[in-house]
């Protein structure tokens, strides 16, 4: 799937979230008096770095986790449902906040 955001990985440098060859990505203004202090926007700005790399894995762990949910259900002949009925609700949520990231429903 091509990706409408710039492709990651992210760094943080002076307060800008960046791309690793200095293309901006969004800034954390740590004079800005909107109540908020200074090590607060420094890690607002890491938690956005990270997020290209959190959807990757994000996707990687949903990818795995519903593989071996299949070849379970297959080798003992089940549903999803009955197998692992505990999981459906996380795997909605990432599928959910996967879309989110994705801008789509």
């Amino acid at each position: 799937m091509k990706y409408l955001h710039t492709a990651g990985p992210w760094q943080v440098n002076s307060g800008m979230v960046e791309t690793l060859t200095g293309v901006p990505i969004a800034y954390m203004d740590r004079n800005a008096g909107n109540g908020t202090l200074p090590v607060e926007r420094d890690s607002n700005a890491h938690l956005i770095a990270s997020a290209p790399d959190l959807l990757t894995s994000l996707k990687e762990v949903l990818r795995a986790l519903e593989s071996h949910i299949d070849d379970s259900c297959r080798s003992q002949n089940v549903n999803r449902d009955v197998l692992c009925p505990c999981n459906q609700n996380e795997i909605k949520r990432a599928r959910a906040i996967i879309a989110k990231t994705e801008n789509r429903p």
